[in-house]
């Protein structure tokens, strides 16, 4: 994080992968260490939405939406899809 502040980077947009280190983010931000702002995205494998990735996705989405870490996405195979309808925020 400190090379990025270093080179003026304030925001980075994770493809997924990094949905489980949501709750390590938030401690960080927490401790006032979270340096960049985060835009994490739940990643969809295989590409299609089960009821319990909606569900994870709708608990993430709720409890980290701000300006610092938002989990308001979804990584499909092949593609982005910005913030699901059904978690009220299209």
């Amino acid at each position: 994080m400190k090379w990025a502040n270093e080179q003026g980077i304030t925001r980075v947009h994770s493809a997924g992968g990094d949905f489980e280190v949501l709750d390590l983010l938030d401690e960080m931000r927490q401790r006032g260490d979270l340096t960049l702002r985060m835009y994490i995205a739940y990643f969809l494998n295989p590409p299609e939405l089960r009821p319990r990735d909606l569900d994870a996705i709708e608990h993430a989405h709720k409890k980290f939406h701000d300006d610092w870490i938002d989990a308001g996405a979804v990584k499909f195979h092949g593609g982005w899809r910005r913030r699901i309808a059904h978690c009220g925020d299209a």
